[in-house]
């Protein structure tokens, strides 16, 4: 099967999918329904996480200035 070919099957799928939603073909509104609902609390954890590690990150760096700052003044002290 060429690439025009799977491109056309992809396409065939996503209409039946839309047809099935807009007439609600074996239940399918509920199913995306669920589905919708299941992506948007996968979508909260990831953002939770996100901050967090860029709480992690920004505190590395925070610590990285203040330990370059500490090395500074420790070069100047013994100079």
């Amino acid at each position: 099967m060429n690439i025009f070919g799977k491109i056309s099957l992809i396409l065939w799928l996503i209409t039946l999918m839309a047809l099935a939603i807009m007439f609600d073909w074996f239940d399918s509104r509920e199913i995306a329904t669920t589905s919708l609902e299941f992506l948007q609390g996968t979508i909260e954890k990831l953002e939770d996480t996100g901050d967090q590690m860029q709480d992690v990150v920004d505190v590395v760096r925070e610590d990285s200035e203040i330990m370059d700052e500490t090395k500074e003044v420790v070069r100047e002290a013994v100079e």
